[in-house]
Order: structure tokens, then C-alpha cells, then sequence
């Protein structure tokens, strides 16, 4: 009875996770010194995906009081939130493991906050330093949703370079072949994400010029003295491939 109960709650989870888009939004926020080196902020927003978890939960303990007669039932929908929080806790401690072995990259920091969202910071000595800690952080698969799969900074390819006021922002390459994937897989992935967003927030030493997007297109940004914001859909990403590159250029 209990086996069936997992598999029950199991596919509850699914169906809902399924059915539901923008399970998480990613938030990159660095400030980036003249010399190369600088401070980056990411986090996580998986709190409608916690969320959801817990509804299912709470749909599940309500069922086992009604077979309070299976003793070996009770507590499952609590154990489905702890297996959930343990999986994260256990993945941030890998990443910052991963992070703090990196060299270059120093004051490696768990972002405490609101249940859901997961985030980590690090100081970095040099650009270089950075491109593979974005690599790494990035690519960790979040509670089993495979986000290494849709990640935007794993890659070869250098995703920062800096070259005297400019700072080109470039992304992995997406390549939905390599996998295997057939057309019906990378429908299902655009539907479960197609409101799931990526923010970029950038600040420098010095006032924000210009900004050049190749391929030339329209993008949401905003610039304010020594900042700029970009917001895009993951569906973006996943239309472009990867392939577009901006170009930020300082006074």
C-alpha cells in the first residue's frame, strides 16, 4: 500500500509540474571591475515549483488520514517535502564545493532566502575565473529538473570576454540534437518553460554607453548610469540556439 501511495503522490508531482510553466526563473547579477575582476550573484526561483510540491503533499496527508488503518502511511506527504528540501541541500553544498575549487574564485557564499530559492555568490580574480565558474554553478541539475540540459553558460566557449571598456556577454551554444531529442521532446520542454525567464544585471566602474546585440534584434533591457538589465524567456534562448552575443560598452 505504501509503494502505491509513493507512485501515486510520484505521479501527482509530475502531472502538476507538467501542466504548469515558469518553474523557475534565473537571476545573474555581477559587478565587474575595470581590472577583470569583480562580484556575481546567482539565484534560483523555484518557489512555484515548491510550492506546487507542498500542495501535493498537503493532497496526500489528507488521503492518509482517510486510511489511518495503514499505519505505515502516515507522515509519506511531510517525507515528499524533506526528500525535496534534503535533494536541494544536498546539491548547493556539491556546487559550492565545485565553486570554492575553482581558482580565481574566492568568498564562496550560499544566498540564504525564502524556501525555493537557492542562491550562491563568489568573488572572481579575472574574467577566466569567471567563465568557468558560471559553467559550473549554472550546470548543476536543480532538484532533478535537468536545467544542466537547458543551461545557457555550460559550454567551451568563453561566455565573458572583456575587452577594454567592452564586455562581450556570449552563451553556450544549444544544440538540441546531441541528445537525441526528437521534436515531440523539445515541444514538451518549450511548453513546461515557456515562462520561465533569465534576468541579467550588470554594473561597472564606469556609465554604461551603448549596448549591440547580434543578431540585430529587439531586446528588453534598461540602462541607468553604471547599470544595465536584461530580461529574456528560456524559449528565446532555445529559438536563438545560443548564438546571439551582446556587446556592452562603458564611457
Amino acid at each position: 500500500m505504501k509503494f502505491k501511495s509513493n507512485i501515486i503522490t510520484i505521479l501527482g508531482l509530475t502531472l502538476v509540474l507538467l501542466l504548469s510553466s515558469s518553474c523557475f526563473d534565473i537571476y545573474e547579477k555581477i559587478h565587474f571591475n575595470q581590472d577583470g575582476s569583480g562580484h556575481a550573484e546567482y539565484k534560483v526561483d523555484m518557489s512555484k515549483m515548491v510550492s506546487m510540491i507542498d500542495m501535493m503533499s498537503g493532497l496526500d496527508e489528507d488521503k492518509e488520514e482517510g486510511e489511518s488503518e495503514e499505519g505505515d502511511e502516515e507522515g509519506e506527504g511531510e517525507d515528499s517535502k524533506e526528500s525535496f528540501d534534503e535533494s536541494m541541500a544536498e546539491t548547493m553544498t556539491e556546487t559550492m564545493e565545485r565553486l570554492r575549487n575553482i581558482p580565481g574564485i574566492s568568498n564562496v557564499k550560499q544566498i540564504e532566502g525564502e524556501r525555493g530559492v537557492y542562491g550562491w555568490s563568489y568573488d572572481f580574480a579575472y574574467i577566466e575565473a569567471l567563465n568557468v565558474a558560471a559553467g559550473e554553478g549554472n550546470g548543476t541539475d536543480l532538484g532533478g529538473m535537468g536545467m544542466g540540459n537547458l543551461n545557457m553558460n555550460a559550454g567551451t566557449k568563453a561566455l565573458f570576454v572583456q575587452k577594454g571598456k567592452k564586455l562581450i556577454r556570449q552563451f553556450a551554444e544549444i544544440d538540441d540534437t546531441k541528445d537525441g531529442s526528437s521534436d515531440e521532446d523539445m515541444e514538451s520542454v518549450k511548453f513546461m518553460f515557456k515562462e520561465a525567464q533569465f534576468y541579467m544585471d550588470y554594473t561597472f566602474d564606469a556609465p554604461v554607453k551603448n549596448i549591440k546585440v547580434k543578431p540585430k534584434k529587439d531586446i528588453n533591457h534598461s540602462i541607468s548610469g553604471k547599470q544595465v538589465k536584461f530580461q529574456f524567456s528560456f524559449l528565446d534562448a532555445l529559438e536563438s540556439k545560443g548564438k546571439d552575443v551582446y556587446t556592452i560598452s562603458t564611457k
